[in-house]
């Protein structure tokens, strides 16, 4: 995986904290290109950033405070009013974020990303990170006790639903034990998703691949592929694709 993001996420599976994987994440980010400072989201004082804790603190960036500022971006976050709050990490963008934290037990971490449109509810034991330059028409995510890392330079479109987890229990009758324990999502570097994709529990996505419009991807993507159908099955490896759109009939190569 990417490292601006975080390498794997086995390692919250098997018992590290929403927190501190986060606060693993943001020291990850490039020094240079994003520096995270703590501030008071009453005392900043803008209107484009909406919380029902006026004493929440949360790290952000100076790209951040300009887009607010410009009104090119909003975040609306609803927390736990009493207690510890949520680890949350902004960086710029342009659009909409929305994030409903359920309990203080959860992290958010954001690099600066370009149009993104996106809206999380955040259970208890839950973490999301998002890449450095990824864009997002509009995705909606449930989180609960569970991990989604959505690497660098992504490509989003519209609709897009991340499950990483069932949120409720399957029991096998036989045995007595729970069968759905998957809790993660994982998307790596440079992945175009395409509209209404629904993405499920236990799904690593390779790098530079491709998931078509309307497909229900329950099962790991390789690298390079182009996956497509419900289920989502490959239809072509070897691939790799570039955000701009070239208006011939020539193939470039």
């Amino acid at each position: 995986m990417q490292a601006d993001v975080h390498p794997k996420c086995e390692s919250f599976l098997d018992g590290s904290n929403p927190r501190a994987l986060a606060i693993r994440s943001l020291a990850a980010l490039d020094p240079n290109r994003d520096i995270y400072t703590l501030a008071n989201v009453a005392e900043l004082n803008l209107p484009k950033l909406r919380c029902d804790r006026p004493d929440l603190e949360i790290f952000v960036t100076d790209a951040l405070l300009e887009s607010l500022k410009a009104g090119t971006a909003e975040v609306s976050l609803t927390v736990p009013k009493e207690g510890d709050a949520p680890f949350i990490a902004l960086s710029g963008f342009t659009g909409s974020l929305i994030i409903d934290f359920k309990d203080s037990d959860s992290a958010f971490v954001m690099g600066h990303c370009q149009n993104f449109s996106f809206k999380a509810l955040m259970y208890a034991n839950s973490f999301i990170s998002i890449g450095r330059a990824t864009s997002c028409n509009s995705c909606s995510a449930t989180v609960a006790d569970a991990v989604i890392v959505l690497g660098s330079d992504c490509m989003l479109s519209h609709g897009i639903i991340l499950q990483p987890s069932d949120q409720h229990d399957i029991i096998d009758v036989d045995t007595g034990l729970v069968i759905n324990q998957k809790r993660s999502i994982v998307i790596d570097r440079h992945v175009w998703i395409g509209k209404e994709a629904y993405i499920g529990a236990g799904v690593t996505i390779g790098k530079d691949s491709i998931v078509g419009a309307r497909s229900v991807v329950a099962a790991s993507v390789p690298e390079a592929t182009i996956v497509a159908g419900n289920p989502a099955k490959a239809v072509k490896s070897g691939i790799s694709w570039t955000r701009r759109f070239t208006r011939s009939a020539s193939t470039e190569r």
